[in-house]
């Protein structure tokens, strides 16, 4: 199955990021994405089209300093979940 997510605009507030670290953060998250949805089941609603225009997704907990791949990572899984349990 195919999925497709877009998203159009990730607010991280309290970071302060070189441009480097935001790409970084982008393409940890886009990877932990990736796998997150080829190892679980897709709900049926995320299996057509589906669109919000806000999701919500819980507060990261990181490890002060977190790396921009740890924190691409958590904001991967926080998104997943939250999609996951989106109504």
């Amino acid at each position: 199955m195919r999925v497709v997510l877009e998203i159009e605009r990730l607010v991280l507030e309290g970071l302060p990021l070189t441009p480097a670290e935001a790409e970084r953060i982008r393409v940890a998250a886009e990877v932990e994405l990736r796998r997150l949805f080829a190892v679980g089941e897709v709900p049926a609603r995320l299996r057509s089209s589906w669109a919000t225009p806000g999701l919500a997704a819980p507060a990261l907990k990181l490890a002060s300093p977190g790396t921009p791949d740890a924190v691409g990572t958590g904001i991967a899984r926080a998104v997943h979940d939250a999609l996951m349990g989106a109504k």
